[in-house]
C-alpha cells in the first residue's frame, strides 16, 4: 500500500494537480532539457530495455523492483526542483513547465510498463494525461518517452490508490 498510495499515487496526483493549477491542465514543453532532465528521460531508456529483459527471463520480481526504483527517482527529482517554487516567479515558468513535462512523461512510462501487472489503474493514468487510444495497443518498440503531446489536455484525476490504515 505504501509503495502505490504513497510513491506512484502520490507523484500522479501531485503531478496532475499541479499541471491543472499552474497550466490550467494543458502539458507545456517549456525549455529546452538540462542534464537533470535528461537524466529522467535516459534513465527510462534504460529502464525500458532491462524490463524488457527481465519479463524475458520470467524475472517479474526484479522487473517491478527495478521500477519502483524509477518512480522513487522521479519523486526525488520533482521535489528537488521545487515546481511549487518555481510557480511562483513569472520569469522561470518555462523551467516550470519543463519539469512538469518531464515528470508527466515519466509517469505515461511507468503506466506503459506497469500494465501488465496493474492494467485498470495503468488505464486510468493514461486516460488522466489525455492520451489517444488505449494503453494496451501500444507496442513495446513503438513506446517513447517524449511521446507525450505537448498541448495536451489532461484529464480530471482521483486518486489511484486508497490508504489503508492499519490498526
Amino acid at each position: 500500500n505504501s509503495d502505490l498510495a504513497n510513491d506512484l499515487g502520490n507523484l500522479v496526483h501531485r503531478t496532475l494537480t499541479m499541471i491543472q493549477g499552474y497550466f490550467k491542465g494543458t502539458i507545456e514543453p517549456g525549455e529546452a532539457e538540462q542534464d537533470v532532465d535528461r537524466n529522467v528521460r535516459e534513465a527510462f531508456d534504460a529502464l525500458k530495455g532491462k524490463v524488457a529483459d527481465l519479463c524475458e527471463s520470467y524475472a517479474l520480481n526484479r522487473a517491478l523492483e527495478e521500477i519502483w526504483v524509477y518512480v522513487n527517482d522521479v519523486n526525488k527529482y520533482l521535489a528537488a526542483n521545487e515546481p511549487w517554487k518555481l510557480a511562483q516567479d513569472e520569469a522561470r515558468r518555462p523551467r516550470l513547465a519543463r519539469i512538469l513535462y518531464q515528470t508527466a512523461a515519466a509517469i505515461r512510462g511507468l503506466a506503459f510498463l506497469v500494465e501488465p501487472v496493474m492494467p485498470d489503474s495503468c488505464r486510468k493514468i493514461w486516460e488522466f494525461l489525455g492520451e489517444p487510444g488505449a494503453l494496451e495497443d501500444v507496442t513495446y518498440d513503438d513506446f517513447k518517452f517524449d511521446g507525450l503531446r505537448p498541448g495536451q489536455k489532461i484529464q480530471r484525476h482521483t486518486p489511484l490508490f486508497p490508504r489503508v490504515v492499519l490498526e
